[in-house]
């Protein structure tokens, strides 16, 4: 029943234990049984066993994954097992520490190549439009000059016309 139950929730276990305490050998015969052995062989867990002492054999132990002589047994290898596991967790944690360096510090540098090869790019550019705004700013004045003296011209022109226009309007009939 409680394999059932672990099977039902597996995704939530890494391992199965199946332990017993102390007692006389007459006690295993239910690891003995066909239908826990069945079950132990086909479980879709790792199930480690330590059912017994060091002359003790069942037939649970024999199908069992890994098969320990005692429950002591049993805790030392998952606390080893463990160890072992965040050992390796620490390992691959410094790799990728030191691979992040690595790429970030590549990145850094290829980013100071593109800056090195695109500022004086920029520069030249920006000395380039600087240097045309200048010629445009120093023609200023004399496009100014001309237009104002396009302008006063058109506006004489049109003061003449418009003077002769109103003379002929103002002036008595008499005088014309």
């Amino acid at each position: 029943a409680a394999f059932e139950r672990i099977f039902r929730h597996a995704d939530f276990f890494d391992a199965v234990v199946l332990i017993r305490g102390g007692g006389a050998s007459i006690d295993l015969m239910c690891f003995d049984d066909y239908w826990v052995a069945f079950h132990l062989a086909q479980f879709p867990l790792p199930v480690i066993t330590g059912i017994g002492h060091e002359r003790d054999e069942t037939v649970a132990d024999l199908v069992a994954h890994t098969r320990m002589k005692t429950p002591t047994a049993v805790a030392a290898f998952l606390i080893e097992q463990a160890g072992s596991f965040l050992q390796e967790v620490d390992e691959k944690a410094v790799e990728i520490a030191t691979m992040a360096r690595e790429v970030i510090k590549a990145e850094k540098q290829r980013t100071e190549n593109l800056a090195s090869a695109y500022v004086p790019l920029v520069k030249m550019s920006l000395q380039q439009r600087r240097s045309r705004l200048e010629r445009q700013v120093g023609r200023l004045p004399v496009s100014v000059s001309r237009r104002m003296s396009e302008a006063a011209n058109r506006l004489d022109r049109h003061m003449d016309k418009t003077g002769n226009i109103s003379k002929q309007f103002f002036t008595p009939r008499w005088q014309q």
